[in-house]
This record gives structure tokens, sequence and C-alpha cells, in this order.
């Protein structure tokens, strides 16, 4: 864990907002990340931007390159990103693009399309398409398009999660992951959506029970590694631990789990590429150790 005095006042403040997860926890996080962010050493050795992966102007990404031999293929990360269904952007990611292309990973990054214009399943059939783009496009950038992860956090690891256990998604076989992580992800069981999600999930309940991940577990086998914050409000405890749970009571194995100490809903994402090793390194060994 880190000695730096700054992450320490950060973790200082954590605890002291407690389980809570607002509309005023993003501003102040990131107004307490940006020095540690501003510093972060970790660098892309090129980044590739603004790649067309679909129709919508949203179905834009970006493409993190570290160093490395040029020879040799690196794994291939796409990472989701959060905003509650309605909001978020490639661009406030870059933290964990540079982290993990400093790293030896091929980190592609898209925006994909949002609620309330577009309702569930878009964010999934986004993440199909990026990972069809991915398949046929990563050797190019270095990658091997036969280690590709998937990693959301919030509203992009319940895409991420739609994706793997919704089979029709998938185009053909060659799409499938090598693993997926998943970071305190909403909605697992969506037969209970919160107000707030509606505008994705769709006011009509009797329709939610249908898009319930967690009825879908036999549908994919992949890897997965889940991963929550100390500090998420209650309800991205549960939903980690109901998909464990889920995962474990259909095929007899558990799947990976991590609790991630001292952070929230928002900083387990801005720790990435400032010198704190409370996520990442639990990653990249999921990744390295999946041939």
């Amino acid at each position: 864990m880190t000695s730096n005095p700054e992450q320490i006042n950060i973790f200082n403040r954590i605890k002291e907002i407690g389980k809570v997860f607002d509309s005023d926890l993003a501003d102040e996080m990131g107004r307490l990340y940006a020095p540690l962010l501003a510093e972060s050493t970790g660098r892309a050795e090129k980044l590739i931007k603004d790649i067309a992966y679909g129709p919508d102007r949203r179905n834009i990404l970006d493409v993190y390159i570290g160093k490395g031999d040029p020879d040799a293929l690196k794994p291939v990360l796409i990472f989701f990103h959060g905003g509650g269904f309605i909001s978020g952007d490639k661009n406030f990611c870059r933290n964990v693009g540079s982290y993990f292309a400093s790293n030896g990973v091929l980190t592609i990054i898209p925006s994909y399309r949002l609620a309330p214009e577009h309702k569930w399943p878009c964010g999934a059939e986004d993440a199909a398409s990026v990972v069809r783009w991915a398949v046929h496009n990563a050797k190019e950038y270095g990658g091997d398009s036969k280690r590709i992860f998937l990693m959301g956090h919030s509203a992009g690891a319940s895409h991420v999660a739609t994706y793997l256990y919704f089979r029709e998604l998938h185009a053909d076989g060659a799409e499938k992951a090598a693993g997926a992580i998943l970071l305190s992800g909403a909605h697992y069981d969506s037969k209970d959506i919160s107000c707030q999600c509606l505008a994705y999930y769709g006011e009509d309940k009797s329709r939610h029970k249908n898009m319930s991940i967690i009825d879908r577990i036999g549908d994919s086998n992949v890897p997965v590694l889940i991963m929550y914050a100390e500090f998420d409000s209650p309800e991205f405890d549960y939903q980690s631990i109901l998909l464990f749970n889920s995962i474990y009571y259909h095929y007899g194995i558990s799947p990976f789990i991590k609790r991630i100490c001292r952070h929230n809903h928002i900083s387990e994402i801005m720790q990435f590429n400032t010198g704190d090793d409370s996520v990442g390194p639990d990653i990249l060994s999921f990744i390295n150790g999946r041939p």
C-alpha cells in the first residue's frame, strides 16, 4: 500500500465520507486525485484516438500501446467506463489506458451509446461490436486477438456481464473473451431496478426479469474477477456478492473476488496510474495468468 502522504489524505477523506455514492462524489474525488494524476509516470508509448467501431457517433474507441517486444503479441484489455447508463466518456479514463499500456497490455477504451436515447441491451451490443473490432484489428496494434479481456466499471461492468451471459449478442464463436474483470457492477439481478437506472432498463418492470444476468450464468464459463470497493454503497456490495454466489452455485467453482480496501466507487478507478497498488496488480495477475 502506498505511503504517499497525499494518498493517505485521500484515504482518510474516503473513510470520512463513508459508504456514500452521490452526485458530488465524482467531483470531489476528481479534485483530490488531480495532483497525483498530473504527476503520474506511466505513459502509453502511442495513443491512437477516435477509431470508429460502429455507426453511432459514440461508437469510437482509443487504443493505448505500450513499449515491449514488437514481435511478441500483447494481451488485449477493453475497458468500459461507468456513468449510470446515461453519462461517461472514454476521455475520462486515460489513466486506465496509460496504466495498463505501460504494464504490457494493449488497451482499448471505447465510448458507447447512452440512455435514455439508447436502452437495454444497447450497451452490451456496443461491447460486442468492440470485441468484434478487436478480434479483427488487435494484431495490427501488437495485440493477441486470442487473449481479449473485458473490464467494466459500474454501468460498464453491467454491460460487460450482459455481453458475457447473453449469448445471442455474440455474432460468432470467435468473440469469446479470455476473461472479464467486473468492478462494482450494478443490477446483475435486474428484477429490482433502482429508479435512476430506469432510463436504460425501461419503465416496464414486467420486462426486467428477462434482463437479469444472474439468471443467465449458464451461458458463459469465461473466467471472471469480481471487484468492489470497501466504501461502495451497499447495493454494489450486494450485487457483487450475488454474482459470486450465482457463479459458484452454477459451476461449483469460485470466481476470483476482491474487496478493495480503503477505496470507494469513484476512487477505485481514479487511483490507476497514481502509484497506488490497490487494484492494478491483481488485474494484471489475472490477465497474465490466463494463457
